[in-house]
């Protein structure tokens, strides 16, 4: 510091950034004063993948925070960072999406599926994206294929609070058009040897409304007349695979990029 012009001489880190004066963010040097939400997490200095640590004693890395206020340094960066690897961060601008994909800063490294939950149809609901449709019902096979179009399936359901979950989120979208979904099960294979559609493997048992299933001819499966069911209701039952129903889409988070319609 040259000192010929001052007596004082202190240097206001805090009050210059919030001055709007920022000679020292992004010199990459991380700075604790600087390193807060007034002050842009000081340009990310303090994240850096080769830390200085001359002008700092806590040196924290506030990743998180910095994404929650509209900060992103690392956003877009070609490395996946595992804490931007989420909704509010864009996750992490497709970063933990690349072919192949740099590790070098996260563990998980999951490339995770888009969830356009700006449309009122979709939502996340236990960590995975739903699409619910509400316009035009369609038979099983349509809506399977539909569900497929959007790069998922029909609602596969395999564990009972999720089931609750998308039940009551479904129940939102019942209309005088049809208030029954489709799920991604059937016995279309062996009759009353109920499966996933997916995978073949055996549906669970406790799901079921009581006294379904219940007729030889119904052969898929999805929420029925739920018009007439509370929202803790939410059991399935056998439907004929050609009448016209909503349907329940759970879409794939297996590592595609693509952003759903």
């Amino acid at each position: 510091m040259n000192t010929e012009f001052c007596s004082d001489c202190a240097c206001h880190l805090q009050q210059t950034c919030l001055a709007g004066v920022h000679a020292l963010l992004g010199d990459g040097y991380c700075h604790d004063e600087l390193n807060n939400l007034d002050c842009d997490y000081d340009g990310g200095d303090c994240c850096l993948s080769s830390l200085n640590t001359e002008h700092c004693s806590d040196c924290a890395c506030h990743l998180q925070q910095m994404c929650l206020a509209g900060v992103h340094p690392f956003v877009g960066d070609g490395y996946c960072h595992d804490e931007l690897n989420n909704a509010e961060c864009s996750y992490d601008g497709d970063d933990c999406c690349l072919s192949p994909v740099n590790t070098k800063h996260c563990s998980d490294c999951a490339c995770y599926l888009k969830c356009p939950v700006s449309n009122p149809n979709y939502a996340v609901i236990s960590g995975t994206c739903f699409y619910i449709e509400n316009t035009t019902p369609m038979n099983y096979e349509d809506a399977q294929l539909n569900c497929q179009y959007k790069l998922g399936g029909l609602f596969e359901p395999r564990f009972a609070d999720t089931n609750q979950l998308v039940y009551v989120k479904a129940a939102n979208f019942i209309s005088a058009t049809s208030d029954d979904f489709w799920l991604g099960m059937n016995d279309l294979a062996n009759q009353g040897q109920y499966v996933y559609a997916s995978d073949g493997q055996a549906v669970v048992d406790g799901m079921w409304l009581s006294g379904q299933p219940n007729n030889e001819n119904d052969r898929c499966v999805g929420y029925w007349n739920m018009f007439d069911y509370s929202v803790t209701n939410s059991g399935w039952s056998d439907r004929p695979c050609d009448i016209l129903s909503f349907f329940i889409c759970e879409v794939d988070h297996s590592g595609k990029k693509e952003m759903l319609d």
